[in-house]
């Protein structure tokens, strides 16, 4: 497959985002970048367990899905985005990127939200909805495992809401981690299969930051959970 070169894929990503308009020099993008990035680094919980899907163009407003390779209705792709203005404090050179920072955790936590929670106004499921064919109590941590095993035999994950108290034998059983998180109602947790059979997360467009003039940029992204069998996905029941 041809690729571009990296300076002209920079240009044309340069005039997409309208960066040569906006009053921050290279260097300061970079800064801006970087920052950025290590912010969505930090504060996304579901990348660190789903499986991803970056290979599709950006042009897609919506994209397959189904189960074993057979098409269903299509994802509508939601924009997640957060807007936020730059100032340059007086007497420094470099613009203040706090802004940027915090809508950047803002939009990590939405993406997390929109893959957990789901979005039925866009007819988006969460994993969360999508775990009630198979329901099992968290006490019972192995015969969970044991039931997604059945299924596939990918590495399991633990996602939980922040008040949930994780068993010790969850540190044996997750080889894809114990992830917790401020967007999951209180009490909910999740044992998910990390198969790409089952499930992943289609990301589109990565995050990127644009100017919309008037000294004000968004963050923003393409991504949607794309569920492919219900069947990787436990909800664990708090004990009573």
């Amino acid at each position: 497959m041809h690729t571009l070169p990296r300076p002209v894929w920079r240009k044309i990503m340069q005039d997409y985002l309208r960066r040569p308009d906006a009053p921050l020099s290279d260097a300061d993008w970079d800064e801006l970048d970087r920052s950025v990035a290590q912010v969505l680094a930090a504060a996304r919980t579901v990348r660190r367990f789903l499986p991803l899907q970056t290979s599709l163009t950006p042009a897609l407003q919506a994209i397959p899905t189904g189960a074993r390779g057979l098409v269903r209705s299509g994802i509508e792709l939601p924009i997640i985005h957060w807007d936020f203005t730059l100032s340059r404090p007086r007497h420094y050179s470099r613009p203040d990127l706090a802004p940027a920072m915090a809508a950047a955790t803002t939009v990590a936590l939405a993406e997390d939200h929109l893959v957990l929670n789901g979005h039925p106004q866009l007819g988006h499921r969460g994993l969360l909805q999508a775990a009630d064919s198979l329901v099992h109590p968290l006490a019972d941590l192995d015969g969970a495992g044991a039931l997604l095993g059945k299924h596939s035999p990918a590495p399991l994950a633990l996602v939980a809401a922040q008040n949930v108290v994780i068993p010790e034998s969850a540190g044996r059983l997750c080889l894809a981690g114990l992830h917790v998180t401020p967007v999951l109602p209180p009490d909910a947790a999740l044992l998910i299969a990390c198969d790409a059979e089952l499930m992943d997360l289609v990301v589109v467009q990565d995050a990127h930051t644009a100017y919309l003039g008037n000294d004000l940029y968004r963050v923003f992204e393409l991504v949607a959970l794309r569920i492919k069998e219900h069947v990787g996905i436990c909800r664990l029941l708090p004990a009573l």
